[in-house]
């Protein structure tokens, strides 16, 4: 959310995953902060992809049966 107080923008954003809170912060470290949330789900769904890749190797055409 955005709010403006004495003619500046605060943003806030809820962290209810890891420490439960509530942060407060510019528009600079709103960014900040969602850019590494999106570079977090990258290098998550690089690494599911890698071991789907992997699990699929193991049986070769086949399949696992």
């Amino acid at each position: 959310m955005v709010y403006q107080w004495q003619g500046r923008l605060y943003y806030s954003w809820p962290d209810a995953q890891f420490c439960k809170c509530l942060y407060v912060g510019n528009e600079t470290q709103f960014q900040k902060y969602e850019k590494l949330g999106f570079e977090q789900n990258m290098e998550l769904e690089r690494r599911t992809a890698a071991e789907d890749n992997e699990a699929a190797s193991l049986f070769g055409p086949w399949g696992p049966g």
